[in-house]
């Protein structure tokens, strides 16, 4: 019964002209800053980061290491503004990051990541909340907090949500009892009223400790229907990731994103911005986290990425990131090697840290990433010999006799 009643739904509002509606701050974030040393700092700047790849592919299986690993540089260097800030309820300090638009742009390019648009599609969410008092639609003047978890989520995802005012006319328009069900004449007028181009409704309702949440999405391209359990932060998050995803999915550019216009031709995809004066100085190299953020909603229409490891003898033969690195040489003129048991962002940010340190290193590459396991090409001026000697003079990377040659395990 509430699939028919969904399912009519979708036919009546769909009648109605939709819209959609710009969005800002696509390239800022906020992250938390565990304190004020410089590794939280790279290792904020790396979330934030992350959140800005989200909001600008629609996309939150996106691997920020896939992408950070075809630039030769660290995340500061992307970092057009910071400053650090207290969080809404001052319990915690965040520190608020803006990335330079032409470099990332560019990088997405390089790394032939599809890029969504400012401009997309306003969603209304029509929610019924039933706490085992009855049930009532979630208004945007909500006091129990669940229309700014619903807020907040979508400012991070950077897609514009709106909650019925319910106002007499919104009160004469549905019944909360029906909401998820019917009938289809009088939520078709919260969707005339609204204009939204995705609808979003729903159900929630407390069963014993959990809540269960049913929810139909409306949107160009179909309709998609499932059922949660869960506490209601968790379940109003994922909500919101989800319809994210699908949107991203269905609505971002098929080509790789465009570089910017009136950026200067030059050797390198990446057009260094004027300085712009911040609270402290960039770092040369930052940390960086493994996609962590949001987790990817299976159904949503996106394929999964996958990460080759890089082979100890054949690297890769990438032409755009030849071009970032000193005296346009190819990664493959240095020795290739793969470092198993890398965890987390300390760990990848102490990897890359040894490995500038090695004698008769000068230039380390990153070619790929897959979970544990790195892939880099160590180049010197002595040549793949001293840099081999290095390597094997060195107590912190020790060869892995199970993956072979070429292979180490870091043991810092």
């Amino acid at each position: 019964m509430w699939l028919f009643g969904a399912v009519f739904f979708a036919c009546v509002l769909w009648s109605v002209t939709a819209r959609a509606a710009p969005v800002s701050g696509l390239y800022e974030a906020e992250a938390l800053l565990a304190d004020t040393s410089e590794p939280a700092r790279a290792d904020a700047e790396l979330r934030a980061l992350e959140t800005v790849l989200i909001k600008l592919t629609g996309d939150s299986s996106i691997n920020v290491l896939e992408v950070m690993a075809l630039y030769d540089r660290g995340v500061s260097d992307l970092v057009r503004d910071s400053r650090q800030q207290l969080s809404a309820g001052g319990a915690s300090r965040q520190l608020w990051v803006q990335f330079d638009r032409r470099q990332l742009d560019n990088l997405l390019q390089l790394a032939q990541v599809s890029r969504w648009g400012a401009e997309r599609p306003l969603g209304t969410v029509i929610l019924a909340v039933d706490d085992g008092r009855g049930a009532e639609i979630l208004a945007a003047a909500d006091a129990s907090g669940r229309a700014a978890t619903i807020m907040a989520a979508a400012r991070r995802r950077a897609i514009p949500l709106v909650l019925p005012l319910m106002d007499l006319t919104d009160q004469r328009s549905v019944d909360p009892a029906r909401a998820d069900t019917g009938p289809a004449d009088q939520l078709g007028q919260i969707r005339r009223r609204y204009r939204g181009e995705a609808l979003i409704f729903g159900s929630l309702r407390r069963t014993g400790q959990d809540w269960t949440a049913r929810w139909t999405l409306d949107a160009p391209g179909g309709a998609q229907r499932w059922e949660q359990r869960g506490q209601p932060v968790w379940l109003l998050e994922t909500l919101v990731d989800r319809v994210a995803d699908v949107l991203g999915s269905r609505f971002r550019d098929n080509a790789p994103a465009p570089r910017v216009a009136g950026s200067d031709p030059a050797p390198s995809p990446f057009q260094t911005q004027p300085p712009v004066t911040r609270d402290r100085p960039a770092t040369p190299t930052a940390p960086r986290a493994p996609a962590g953020g949001a987790a990817a909603v299976s159904g949503v229409g996106t394929a999964p990425r996958t990460v080759t490891p890089v082979s100890p003898v054949n690297v890769p033969q990438r032409t755009g990131p030849a071009q970032l690195h000193a005296g346009g040489l190819h990664p493959s003129d240095g020795l290739a090697v793969t470092v198993n048991g890398v965890y987390g962002v300390r760990g990848y940010g102490r990897l890359l840290a040894h490995l500038r340190e090695l004698p008769g290193v000068d230039d380390v590459v990153v070619t790929g990433v897959a979970g544990r396991q790195v892939g880099v090409v160590l180049r010197g001026s002595g040549g793949r010999l001293v840099v081999s000697e290095s390597l094997a003079a060195d107590f912190l990377l020790q060869l892995d006799p199970v993956s072979g040659a070429g292979h180490y395990r870091f043991q810092p």
